[in-house]
């Protein structure tokens, strides 16, 4: 069993920029696991425009932005792994992983950090009636399916929800020739950002009602269109048929933290450690964090916390 001095669950930007910061203190074996195909995480599906302003005092896509850490990384000699999934972590610090090359491996090591992110809630937490139609998608799976699949959901698509997500995704389908009918919130105030809202409206010509709920989805095979019904007393025509082939969902995102709450931990989200010694956390497990930016400077200071404790022990 190969030891390390640390272990990094997740090879997003917070597995990453931790990474690199406990190397840039002297922390020398350090091993990055990551279950998808390609390091980078969520970034690898955000094509537009906007991070790294902070970090690289640069305006970077996404995939550029995690590009960058990834280079940073391989420059210091970081170890990683992809297509390994973490099966359980021990307390004593063992993890055991499992992968198509190497079937089940385990590993030791001095620290452990856990930065896997979040995970969008499943279907079921959407409050509508129940369907199983085809072409209905979160909106995760469909930032997927375009960006590292190379396939498009649909032609003609009606999304529920206003947030930043959901918004970037209307424009990108867009560009990529599909029609969103109509993106649709139940809020009377929408979630995405003012200038993001603006730029759906104003030059992609994107519809955005609110506030309006979704009450009913037909099809047969497929999804085939969604009536949504206004949740304002002064409308008359309360309900609408939008006809469409594909509904995309924009789901809350929670943390992805079963391998830590197994253990039983407990955290100190502003610190970046547990109450174990030698387990640490980063990134959008601990909490949703609006900038990718954000993530890499609070990495970089767990990191330094993390040389730290590797040197002591």
């Amino acid at each position: 069993m190969k030891h390390y001095d640390l272990i990094v669950i997740g090879g997003g930007c917070a597995g990453l920029a931790t990474a690199i910061s406990a190397a840039e203190n002297g922390v020398k074996d350090i091993l990055v696991l990551e279950r998808e195909r390609q390091l980078g995480g969520m970034l690898n599906l955000c094509i537009h425009v906007g991070y790294g302003e902070t970090v690289f005092k640069d305006s970077l896509t996404g995939p550029e932005f995690s590009q960058r850490l990834i280079d940073m990384a391989e420059s210091k000699s970081i170890a990683y792994k992809t297509n390994t999934t973490v099966l359980r972590v021990s307390k004593d610090k063992v993890v055991t992983t499992v992968s198509g090359d190497e079937g089940l491996v385990k590993f030791s090591a001095a620290a452990v950090l856990f930065a896997t992110g979040c995970r969008e809630k499943p279907r079921g937490f959407i409050s509508m009636s129940n369907f199983r139609f085809a072409g209905v998608y979160t909106i995760g799976t469909a930032q997927k399916l375009i960006s590292q699949e190379g396939y498009m959901p649909g032609k003609a698509a009606i999304i529920i929800g206003s947030d930043d997500r959901a918004l970037h995704l209307a424009r990108r389908m867009t560009l990529e020739g599909a029609e969103i009918k109509a993106v649709i919130e139940k809020a009377s105030k929408l979630k995405g950002s003012k200038t993001l809202i603006e730029d759906c409206q104003r030059c992609f010509n994107i519809p955005i009602l609110n506030p309006y709920r979704v009450v009913n989805v037909q099809g047969k095979d497929r999804i085939e269109g969604v009536i949504i019904k206004s949740m304002r007393d002064d409308i008359v025509e309360k309900e609408l048929f939008i006809p469409c082939d594909t509904l995309l969902l924009s789901v809350r995102l929670c943390p992805d933290d079963s391998l830590f709450k197994a253990l039983g931990f407990t955290i100190d989200s502003k610190k970046g450690i547990t109450n174990a010694a030698g387990f640490f956390v980063c990134g959008n497990v601990v909490y949703f964090h609006n900038s990718a930016d954000t993530i890499v400077q609070e990495a970089y200071k767990i990191g330094e916390n993390i040389a730290s404790y590797v040197k002591e022990h």
